[in-house]
Order: structure tokens, then C-alpha cells, then sequence
């Protein structure tokens, strides 16, 4: 942004690390997560770190398919057990 587009630029803090927009991220794949099943049990486990990453790969995943996929995953990475 060269600035003069009335954009607000000011999403980082001191230290340099996203404030304001990975806050929103981070609540954005919070959200993703809960809305394909993700108990809040299991969610308040995972890192924001690894939320962000399981949010990102179901948003690439079909529609239909989102909420076995997030199981799977979430599974693999040993954050629940699949029913059988």
C-alpha cells in the first residue's frame, strides 16, 4: 500500500508479529474448525499455530467433504479417534 488509501496499515505490533490481523485469523480458523465439527474440548488443545493450519486446509477441501476431512486430520494428528 502506498498509503493515501485511507487502508489502516496498523496490524502490527512493537515486535514486529501480525497484532490485529492474526488475531482475526486466529479467530477466523477457530470458527472454521467449530463450524466442521471440532468439539471445544478438542479445539482448546490444539495451538493457535496448528488451528490455523487444519483451517487452511479445509477451506481448500470440498464443501461436502470438509467435515470427514477435518475428522481425519484431526485424528491423524492424534486430536481424536475416528469411529469405526
Amino acid at each position: 500500500d502506498g498509503g493515501g488509501s485511507g487502508r489502516d496499515c496498523s496490524a502490527r505490533d512493537e515486535s514486529g508479529q501480525g497484532g490485529k490481523l492474526n488475531d482475526s485469523v486466529a479467530v477466523d480458523a477457530k470458527r472454521i474448525l467449530l463450524r466442521y465439527g471440532t468439539p471445544i474440548s478438542v479445539l482448546d488443545k490444539i495451538s493457535e499455530e496448528e488451528r490455523i493450519g487444519l483451517a487452511r486446509t479445509i477451506a481448500r477441501t470440498t464443501l461436502p467433504e470438509r467435515e470427514e476431512r477435518l475428522r481425519q486430520l484431526l485424528a491423524e494428528a492424534g486430536h481424536m479417534q475416528v469411529a469405526s
